[in-house]
């Protein structure tokens, strides 16, 4: 099931810089920064029931931890429109900044889970603005 090209190149080809969702936006970005690498074994497949469970695992946590994540109620929100069994790609993916995951159905990127790598809350500690799932919220 492996790409032709490595898995950054092919998942920058299906993400849409000018998409309307937010989180796309975000993952174009990171997908082109210089410092993004690949998790080795990419792609994982699995069945969507148990990317669910991993990414409501992983959106309690980073509440629990106050760390601040983006994607991850719009992938848990289209993952639980799908059959249990339909099969899923699973992209991992780390940088300096980001560290998380790419999810594919027949080339189309259905979301995205990333945690921000020592941030709780915050990217920028002389303002009051801080983002949770790559919305911007004001303290």
């Amino acid at each position: 099931m492996r790409n032709e090209v490595d898995s950054i190149t092919y998942l920058i080809t299906l993400s849409d810089e000018n998409h309307e969702k937010e989180w796309m936006k975000i993952l174009h970005s990171i997908l082109s920064s210089p410092d993004i690498e690949e998790i080795p074994n990419n792609p994982e497949l699995s069945r969507s029931d148990f990317f669910l469970n991993v990414s409501k695992i992983r959106l309690k946590t980073a509440i629990k931890n106050r760390t601040s994540t983006f994607g991850l109620n719009d992938l848990i929100f289209n993952l639980e429109k799908l059959p249990a069994d339909t099969l899923v790609q699973r992209y991992g993916l780390k940088s300096k900044t980001y560290f998380g995951d790419c999810f594919v159905i027949e080339k189309n990127i259905i979301g995205c889970g990333f945690v921000i790598n020592g941030h709780t809350y915050s990217f920028s500690h002389s303002t009051s603005e801080y983002y949770v799932d790559g919305i911007k919220e004001v303290k």
